[in-house]
């Protein structure tokens, strides 16, 4: 084995730079860290043995358990556009008055994807039938018929892309093998800036 400190320096790098990134969490922090390491190995030894056994082993020692787990974190990091969560259960209209005036009704109904017809922004939609709007079922297939009929356009991503940050490979094909029913954005989620860190300056006042 050869020393590498240019390798060793790059590496260490990459993975201070996969610790702060706030949105490399769980799972697939965990699968970062341990394909850095895979390929670390590799460089230094020269093995060209499986990354996706290797990964999978370090992940989980169940053999057939860590390769399912590779698989879900690509999976999972696909560049995508996610409609927001619907934070409030059931009808989102705002009561009018009693003590819980201006919160959200909250009684069960019908819930929809809302998409805008021209840019395929979403949102989810739920009335319960008192707060239910007049022509609210035939303005929702009027604007879903229009936003096919624009080609179904769809908003840049807001998740995923997050591993392409930091390994190259043929991403395509690797999503295509994660999950082929999942059409991947040309770009993944713009990157949230790292959490500001404290850092306390010795030293007496002048």
């Amino acid at each position: 084995m050869t020393q590498d400190l240019p390798g060793a320096l790059l590496a260490r790098d990459k993975l201070l730079a996969m610790a702060a990134d706030p949105d490399l969490t769980g799972d697939a922090e965990l699968f970062a860290f341990c394909l850095l390491a895979h390929l670390t190995e590799k460089r230094l030894t020269g093995r060209n043995n499986n990354w996706i056994e290797a990964v999978g082993e370090m992940m989980s020692p169940d053999a057939d358990h860590g390769a399912w787990s590779c698989r879900r974190v690509i999976a999972k990091d696909i560049p995508r556009y996610e409609p927001p969560i619907l934070k409030t259960r059931g009808c989102i209209a705002l009561k009018s008055r009693g003590p819980n005036a201006g919160k959200p009704c909250g009684k069960g109904g019908s819930t929809w994807l809302d998409r805008d017809p021209s840019t395929g922004e979403a949102r989810w939609l739920s009335y319960c039938p008192r707060h239910m709007p007049a022509g609210a079922h035939q303005s929702r297939q009027d604007r879903h018929r229009h936003w096919e009929l624009n080609g179904k356009p769809m908003p840049p991503a807001n998740t995923g892309g997050v591993l392409a940050r930091y390994f190259s490979t043929n991403w395509a094909k690797m999503y295509a093998w994660a999950d082929p029913h999942t059409e991947p954005s040309s770009t993944g989620k713009p990157a949230t800036p790292p959490k500001p860190r404290l850092s306390v300056i010795r030293g007496g006042l002048s």
